[in-house]
């Protein structure tokens, strides 16, 4: 697709960005014309208004992506057993091209010293220069083998006691990368991203169906998982149904859950983004008072207050998002209790009670809660 040629406008205000790599600000101004310029008649600086469209076709983003899974399977029934195993490979990879922004010392450069000629022939090296492609791109890949099997164990009130098992190995790898000219800080306004991690994973299962009595079934399962260097966690859950009637049924479950951190929060990561209309506790008073002066004052007082009140009031900013190799999983509680009650045929309808408590959470912190 297409975007916009990029234009020339003077305003006087800077763009910052972060670079994650120097772990500074970087800044730039658009420039006025200074005297002496080829494309500058007068004895002072001038601002331009100007969009760049020496060469429309270059300005344009190209997104390719590509995936593939292959995978083969087995299953049977031996020995009592239905079973069924599987071995695979899955992976996918993201380019997303990017031409439209100012690489900043190139395009200050060409612009200040008349390199680029305003309304003039230039080559496509130099637009090339000054408007360089960025790239940023994903990749991921995960290898797996896992086995299941079921059987029946034995007869009980309601029907045949079920057994379930299953085990699973996997590797994840996952890469998240920017050109070379964005994660250096070196285009205006373009954070950055750069994920590189990897981690294995092994986890088995077994679940128990029991059919006390017609009316009556309980079931019963427990997972344990080993996700890369975090704890081994053991998840059970606790089920049962109880046939009241024909057309009322209660229901409820007890379990635990976890969530082991991916790759993109314990991995290698260096993530340089933007906080946009955020309230600076410490000045926006101020910034509001100088408002109201400005708003007496004359022309150019009233043209600035907005301004002023922006700058303490509604701030955009850079931030810098690092991994945490330390990370350990989420974990949850929950238990749930309802009823389905069936007045008559093809109408049913459902009430359930959830209660669901997780402990440390694994995310960023807010960016009100930083300020604050």
């Amino acid at each position: 697709y297409y975007n916009p040629p990029p234009i020339m406008q003077y305003t006087g205000t800077p763009s910052t960005w972060y670079s994650s790599r120097e772990g500074v600000l970087k800044s730039f101004t658009e420039p006025k014309l200074p005297v002496g310029h080829p494309d500058n008649p007068y004895s002072f600086p001038v601002s331009l208004r100007y969009r760049y469209a020496d060469d429309v076709e270059m300005f344009k983003s190209t997104a390719e992506a590509d995936q593939y899974r292959i995978m083969a399977g087995i299953e049977g029934i031996n020995y009592g057993w239905d079973w069924n195993a599987a071995v695979g490979v899955m992976g996918s990879k993201v380019d997303n091209d990017i031409r439209s922004a100012k690489h900043a010392s190139n395009y200050l450069n060409a612009v200040l010293s008349g390199e680029y000629r305003f309304g003039g022939q230039n080559s496509p090296e130099l637009l090339d220069r000054m408007f360089p492609n960025i790239l940023f791109g994903g990749e991921s890949k995960q290898v797996f083998a896992d086995v299941r099997a079921s059987r029946e164990l034995m007869a009980l009130g309601g029907g045949a006691l079920g057994l379930a098992v299953g085990a699973e190995v996997r590797r994840d790898e996952f890469d998240a990368f920017t050109s070379e000219n964005v994660a250096n800080a070196e285009v205006v306004g373009y954070g950055s991203i750069a994920v590189t991690g990897a981690r294995n994973i092994a986890s088995a299962f077994a679940e128990l169906n029991a059919p006390l009595t017609p009316k009556l079934e309980l079931n019963g399962a427990l997972r344990v998982d080993k996700i890369g260097d975090t704890e081994t966690s053991v998840v059970p859950k606790l089920s049962a149904r109880y046939e009241v009637a024909k057309s009322f049924m209660l229901r409820g479950t007890v379990a635990h859950g976890f969530r082991a951190p991916n790759v993109a929060e314990t991995g290698k990561v260096a993530l340089s983004a933007f906080n946009n209309g955020v309230q600076d506790p410490k000045r926006c008073a101020v910034a509001n008072q100088i408002y109201d002066v400005l708003r007496d004052g004359n022309a150019l007082d009233r043209a600035d207050s907005t301004r002023a009140r922006d700058l303490g009031c509604r701030v955009s900013f850079a931030s810098s998002v690092q991994g945490n190799p330390d990370l350990e999983p989420e974990k949850s509680k929950s238990i749930n209790l309802g009823f389905v009650v069936e007045p008559f045929k093809n109408l049913s309808l459902t009430m359930d009670y959830y209660r669901i408590e997780r402990r440390n959470e694994i995310g960023t912190r807010d960016t009100d809660e930083v300020l604050a």
